[in-house]
């Protein structure tokens, strides 16, 4: 009796154990895995966010910007460094007539997020289209005579 008293504790001593090393295995292979992506997949995404106020702050001083050139000179400013503006990306600009108008078309290579909040936060009235490789940002202005 004493001997199958000590061979059950010795089994279960063995059960606990290699419960213990399953459970180990299943944080190993299953858990630990999905935690790495859920907190690369994190912080990737608060990179973005941050990425996209800063572009989106830049768009809005340029906005700003290129309407007072254009109101002041009567001409659409080339580039950036025109405008006197110093800027971490590279903008190209573009501008089409719409006879009582102008739509100003800003491209970038940068991907945004293109939530109506943000684009409030920073005062930004026109369109805003992004993909993952860049974006378009289009606004008018009204023509000076």
């Amino acid at each position: 009796m004493k001997l199958q008293k000590k061979i059950e504790i010795y089994l279960l001593a063995i059960s606990l154990l290699l419960a213990l090393i399953a459970g180990l295995l299943l944080f190993d292979i299953v858990i630990d895995p999905l935690l790495k992506s859920y907190f690369a997949t994190q912080s990737q995404r608060e990179e973005t966010l941050q990425q996209s106020r800063e572009v989106l702050k830049e768009l809005s001083r340029l906005e700003f910007s290129i309407k007072g050139f254009y109101y002041l000179n009567s001409v659409f400013p080339s580039n950036a460094e025109e405008l006197d503006e110093k800027t971490k990306y590279n903008y190209v600009f573009d501008y089409e007539d719409k006879g009582d108008s102008y739509n100003v078309k800003i491209r970038g290579n940068v991907p945004l997020l293109s939530s109506k909040k943000l684009m409030e936060e920073f005062n930004l009235e026109g369109k805003l289209y992004s993909t993952d490789e860049g974006f378009l940002y289009l606004f008018p202005i009204k023509k000076v005579y």
